[in-house]
């Protein structure tokens, strides 16, 4: 299974407002990483990595960090079947 970095141009046009670090910043956070492993990875300040996850829930509507992995994953696959039935 590819990575997510591998990916993230594809998941970029289903996304395209954000930017880049929001993007990676969320698709790790979907995958089930911690504020703790984000600061490690993006290397940034944990207080940063809570900045980025506030204002993505803003951005997304969302009123958890629960709520906002739930609708980026769902986001990401109904464009997936959108493509899998239009093929």
């Amino acid at each position: 299974m590819a990575h997510p970095k591998s990916n993230e141009a594809n998941i970029k046009e289903i996304f395209p407002n954000l930017t880049p670090k929001q993007l990676s910043i969320l698709i790790e956070f979907s995958l089930g990483r911690t504020p703790s492993q984000l600061k490690e990875l993006e290397n940034c300040s944990r207080t940063s990595i809570e900045k980025h996850l506030s204002n993505l829930r803003h951005n997304f509507g969302c009123s958890s960090t629960g709520e906002l992995r739930t609708v980026f994953l769902n986001n990401i696959l109904m464009e997936i079947l959108i493509n899998l039935k239009n093929k």
